[in-house]
């Protein structure tokens, strides 16, 4: 393990992400500190900017989701708290033919790929609820 640290370090260091000041090593990239130290605190939320942006904490993540996921997101966001029904979730996803070409199932999965991903970026808390029989909540 410690000859593995060692080779980890010092990649870090021949890329520069890494400096040794004073017998201490420290982060040269300010969004990658600021990231570590806020996972570290548990600061993971989701959460939309003014200009539409969706935001893990402090980082910029819109561009890690589809573009249908991104709309939802969004509708999601702008609704927050409120029940939102499952054909208009397949509706924002689908296009206005969801309602011929839409199954549950699809609508399922759709949405725990989305929760999969929230979960790969590190948001620290449940985002989209699932009222069963009602649709979903963003809390």
């Amino acid at each position: 393990v410690e000859e593995e640290r060692k080779h980890c370090v010092e990649l870090f260091q021949q890329t520069c992400f890494i400096v040794e000041k004073m017998g201490k090593l420290e982060l040269t990239v300010p969004l990658l500190a600021k990231y570590i130290q806020q996972r570290d605190a548990g600061e993971q939320t989701l959460h939309m900017d003014k200009a539409g942006e969706i935001l893990c904490g402090t980082i910029r993540i819109t561009a890690l989701f589809t573009k249908k996921q991104q709309d939802l997101l969004h509708y999601l966001f702008h609704h927050e708290k409120e029940v939102i029904k499952r054909e208009t979730v397949a509706r924002l996803l689908w296009g206005e033919a969801s309602e011929e070409t839409y199954s549950d199932w699809g609508l399922d999965q759709a949405m725990k790929r989305l929760r999969q991903k929230l979960a790969t970026v590190g948001v620290s808390k449940p985002v989209i609820q699932t009222l069963k029989g009602r649709g979903y909540i963003c809390k």
